[in-house]
């Protein structure tokens, strides 16, 4: 190429540069979603549960809990150590969740960042032993059917699974009046009750649950009274003199009778049949 300037001509070259760029791809640690873990409760202080940080990895790991409130009972470590912090009760707390920030840093200072969410699982221990129930008073009317069902007896255990299954037995049960089911707690009463020979029942209750841990309880069987006694006269003849020439209202003598029940059921009012008598009874206290 040539150009003239100022009657001068001057020469210029092209020059062509070849130029190759090359891309270089960062291999960058994938977290999953979501990591699950478990944990028992009562797990001492300190205890490690896990190491959020990848083993055998050129990057560098640090991890963040945005906005999380400092009550749960780990924590996690900016090195992605997750540890126990706190008393675990799975009583209290069964399960939570913990949002975490990744921030991954290669060997050249490149940073990315990755959300995730920890998953905390609270395996139960049996540490609590079955609770009596408040309920612990039953009623059952006298002259019952063999078998009748008294109540349900039903302890508390607050562990979980077969931890917090409960099972029953009596106790100091020579008599065998009562029977209770193992698994439900139903309480039946096996033979025929008279309130006039006993008006209530103590008996004592094992409740175990699955981990062999046991607590004895008391339950109360108040038997109820039927009006099943008719009223019997102390005498079975009454003999009284009195004069022909009498006040009216004076007193002649006592009729007596005796009823086996109980409460109104016992109660006797006196009533003379032939209506057209000279007399009067009276029910005096």
């Amino acid at each position: 190429m040539r150009e003239r300037k100022h009657g001068k001509e001057r020469r210029k070259k092209n020059i062509n540069f070849n130029f190759s760029i090359k891309f270089f791809q960062i291999q960058v640690h994938t977290f999953p979603r979501a990591i699950s873990l478990s944990v028992p409760e009562n797990a001492p202080l300190g205890t490690i549960i896990t190491n959020l940080a990848p083993s055998n990895e050129s990057q560098r790991f640090e991890f963040q809990k945005p906005g999380t409130p400092d009550d749960y009972p780990i924590r996690i470590l900016p090195s992605g150590e997750v540890y126990v912090a706190s008393e675990i009760d799975r009583e209290t707390l069964e399960y939570f969740s913990i949002p975490v920030t990744a921030i991954t840093v290669d060997k050249d200072g490149f940073s990315s960042k990755q959300d995730f969410v920890l998953r905390l699982y609270i395996e139960d221990l049996n540490d609590n032993a079955p609770e009596c129930p408040e309920q612990n008073r039953f009623v059952v009317s006298e002259n019952n059917i063999p078998g009748a069902i008294v109540g349900v007896f039903s302890a508390i255990d607050r562990d979980s699974g077969l931890n917090g299954t409960v099972f029953y037995e009596l106790m100091y049960d020579n008599s065998k009046i009562f029977n209770i089911d193992r698994n439900s707690g139903v309480i039946r009463v096996l033979s025929i009750l008279d309130f006039e020979t006993t008006q209530s029942y103590n008996i004592t209750v094992l409740a175990t649950d699955g981990g062999s841990l046991k607590t004895k309880c008391t339950a109360v069987i108040e038997v109820i009274d039927l009006n099943d006694n008719a009223p019997q006269w102390d005498r079975k003849f009454y003999h009284f003199n009195t004069s022909a020439t009498i006040d009216n209202g004076t007193f002649i003598g006592t009729l007596m009778a005796q009823d086996g029940d109980s409460r109104r059921n016992a109660e006797i009012r006196y009533k003379l049949r032939q209506k057209w008598m000279p007399f009067k009874a009276f029910l005096f206290a």
